[in-house]
């Protein structure tokens, strides 16, 4: 994970800044139904913060955490609140949050214990009654659908464009030289099968409730709900 991720995310931030710059509109729609003024929501995995104005423009108060600093730099030039974290591991109060948002992180854990480990730290987070959107990749990807992508298998290395740039130096990293003089990076992911999130929440089933689960963007999605 941190080469093929963490280290893949500083590498191309600045890019992929350009690139990713609103929220989707499952994500807004989500936030629209839970934010009210004075909410407060965590934004875990939060990239170069796209989904926190969303929430800022609805009166909730936001904090989101990442491990790539190259895209923590973004949120901060954009006056976003944000911190370094690992998300199986959150340095947070539990019970602090009413609403938690975990968009495109669990695709990037290696391990099914991982993956339920970084659910029930961002569940952790939320009050009683308290609710989180994850978003992951999914296997079964739509012809002509948003991501451009095709799986073969459910464990890949996707690779990522960096375009040259001049006055950019080949530097140390294991990056592939690309056709355009740039540089392609590799990014892991596990992409997700039909069933096979919410099933990852059966873990925490005495604490954490599923309340929705659906496809978009060539996302699985789960909403859920702290019940205790």
């Amino acid at each position: 994970e941190r080469e093929h991720v963490m280290n893949v995310y500083d590498a191309v931030a600045r890019q992929w800044h350009g690139t990713r710059y609103r929220a989707w509109s499952g994500v807004e729609d989500f936030i629209a139904r839970c934010v009210r003024p004075g909410t407060l929501v965590v934004d875990v995995g939060c990239g170069n913060g796209k989904n926190m104005p969303e929430v800022e423009a609805r009166g909730g108060f936001v904090a989101g955490c990442d491990f790539s600093v190259g895209l923590l730099n973004i949120c901060a030039e954009r006056g976003l609140e944000v911190f370094a974290a690992d998300a199986v591991c959150l340095p947070l109060r539990s019970s602090a949050f009413d609403v938690a948002l975990n968009i495109a992180v669990l695709h990037h854990v290696s391990s099914p214990a991982r993956r339920v480990k970084l659910i029930s730290e961002t569940m952790r987070l939320l009050r009683v009654g308290g609710v989180a959107l994850f978003y992951a990749w999914a296997l079964e990807q739509e012809v002509g659908g948003v991501s451009g992508h095709h799986f073969e298998s459910q464990d890949v290395l996707v690779p990522f464009h960096k375009r040259a740039v001049a006055g950019d130096e080949r530097g140390d990293d294991d990056a592939a030289e690309g056709s355009d003089g740039g540089k392609v990076y590799q990014r892991y992911c596990h992409v997700y099968k039909e069933g096979e999130l919410p099933e990852l929440f059966a873990h925490l089933s005495s604490w954490v409730r599923v309340t929705a689960t659906y496809f978009d963007c060539g996302n699985w999605c789960v909403e859920a709900e702290r019940i205790a």
